[in-house]
C-alpha cells in the first residue's frame, strides 16, 4: 500500500513538471494594436482615373484619353459656337437701348463752338451761333424745353463739352441743329441748378451733316 501511494505521488509530479517545462516554450503574447492610418498626400495631383480622390464612373474615359468631344461641344481653345439665341458679338440685346450718336459736329462757319463758349468769358450776354448735336431733350420744365447739345468740342473732364439750351423748339435727340441765343454765364436757377454756362431763349433749326452753312 504505501509502495502505491509513492508511486501515484511519483506520476503526478512528472506530469506537472513536463507541465510546466512546455509552458516555458510558448512565446509571449504579443500586444494588438489599429494599424496607424496613412496622411493623405497634398499637393499631389489625383490620378487620372479619379476626380478629387474619388474613382470615375463606370465607363468613363480616363481624363488624360484622346478622342472627340461630345457632340455639339464648341472646340477646344477656339471661339466655339454661341448657344441658340445668344445675340451676335457686338449686337445689343432686344429692347437694349441705342448707343447716343457721336457729337462730332463740323463748326459753323461764322459761328462759334462749345469750347469756347466755356473759355471765353467775353462772350457773356452776347448773342451767338453755332452748330451741335442734340444729346438729351427735357420738354415743359418752367414753360420751354431744356436742350442739352455737343459738338465733339471743349473738356469732357471739367464737363465744358455739353452746353445747356432753352427753347420753345422741340428737336429730336440726335438732331444737328443750328442754334442761335444769348450767353448767360454762372447762372443760378436754385435748388442746386447752377449752370457755368446757358445758352436762353434759342432758335433751333435743321442743319444737315452735309448742307451748306446758312448766312
Amino acid at each position: 500500500m504505501r509502495s502505491e501511494v509513492i508511486l501515484i505521488v511519483a506520476v503526478g509530479a512528472a506530469a506537472i513538471g513536463a507541465a510546466v517545462y512546455q509552458g516555458s516554450n510558448d512565446p509571449a503574447p504579443v500586444a494588438q494594436h489599429e494599424p496607424t492610418p496613412t496622411p493623405p498626400q497634398t499637393g499631389a495631383p489625383p490620378p487620372l482615373d479619379a476626380v478629387d480622390g474619388r474613382p470615375l464612373p463606370p465607363g468613363h474615359p480616363p481624363l488624360d484619353a484622346p478622342g472627340p468631344l461630345p457632340a455639339g461641344h464648341p472646340p477646344m481653345g477656339g471661339p466655339g459656337a454661341m448657344p441658340p439665341g445668344h445675340p451676335a458679338t457686338g449686337e445689343m440685346p432686344a429692347g437694349h437701348p441705342a448707343a447716343a450718336p457721336a457729337a462730332t459736329v463740323a463748326p459753323l462757319e461764322g459761328g462759334v463752338t462749345v469750347g469756347q463758349l466755356f473759355t471765353d468769358p467775353t462772350l457773356a450776354g452776347k448773342k451767338v451761333k453755332l452748330a451741335a448735336r442734340v444729346m438729351k431733350v427735357t420738354p415743359n420744365v418752367l414753360g420751354k424745353t431744356w436742350l442739352h447739345v455737343q459738338d465733339g468740342t471743349g473738356d469732357a473732364g471739367r464737363h465744358q463739352n455739353d452746353l445747356v439750351v432753352t427753347t420753345s423748339s422741340q428737336p429730336e435727340i440726335g438732331d444737328v441743329v443750328v442754334l442761335e441765343g444769348t450767353v448767360v454765364r454762372d447762372k443760378d436757377l436754385g435748388s442746386g441748378y447752377r449752370y457755368e454756362v446757358l445758352l436762353e431763349d434759342a432758335t433751333v433749326q435743321p442743319r444737315g451733316e452735309g448742307a451748306a452753312d446758312a448766312d
